[in-house]
C-alpha cells in the first residue's frame, strides 16, 4: 500500500502489459484497481509502461483522465515523468515481462521486456530517490515453469532492499 505521503501527492508509476481500467467492478478486481484508484484517490500523474494489450474503454478511460501510457518501456519516458515529482509508487505486474521469461502469471502477454531491461529501469527510479513504495503483483507459482518467474520476481525487488 502507498504511503500516506504518496497518496497526497497523487504520483504513481505502473509496469503492466495491461491498462487495468475496465469498467469499475465492486469489488474491484485486477482488471479495474487502477481505474478505482484513480477515481477514488484522483490520481493525477500516472504512467502506465508496457502496456500493450488495451481494450477501447480503457484506451477511452486514460485520455479522459490523462493517463500517461506508453507501449514501449524506455528510460526516456520515465526520466521524463518522475524530473519534476518528488515521491512515487511503483506498482510491477509480473506480466510487463515478456511471457518467456514469465510465464507464471494469470495473463502472460508475449512481446515484453527482458528481465534484464526492467532492472535497468527500476535501477534508474531507485537512484532517483524518489520511489517511496514498490509492489510486484500477479505472480502465479502454480502456472511457472521450473520457478523461472519466483527467480525473476525476487531479481527485480531485490535491488530495492
Amino acid at each position: 500500500m502507498p504511503s500516506r505521503k504518496s497518496l497526497e501527492e497523487k504520483e504513481f508509476g505502473v509496469f503492466d502489459a495491461h491498462l487495468d481500467c475496465m469498467d469499475n467492478f465492486y469489488p474491484p478486481t485486477h482488471e479495474d484497481w487502477l481505474r478505482v484508484l484513480i477515481e477514488k484517490e484522483n490520481f493525477d500523474k500516472v504512467l502506465v509502461l508496457g502496456a500493450r494489450k488495451i481494450h477501447r474503454i480503457e484506451k477511452e478511460f486514460a485520455k479522459s483522465h490523462s493517463l500517461r501510457v506508453s507501449k514501449e518501456p524506455n528510460l526516456e519516458a520515465i526520466k521524463d515523468f518522475v524530473k519534476n515529482l518528488n515521491d512515487i509508487y511503483v506498482s510491477i505486474d509480473i506480466d510487463f515481462i515478456d511471457s518467456k521469461y514469465a510465464p507464471g502469471t494469470g495473463w502472460p502477454e508475449k512481446d515484453g521486456i527482458s528481465p534484464k531491461k526492467a532492472k535497468k529501469l527500476l535501477e534508474f527510479l531507485k537512484k532517483t530517490g524518489k520511489v517511496r513504495g514498490i509492489d510486484l503483483v500477479e505472480l502465479s507459482p502454480p502456472r511457472d515453469v521450473n520457478n523461472i518467474t519466483n527467480k525473476v520476481a525476487v531479481s527485480l525487488l531485490s535491488d530495492f532492499f
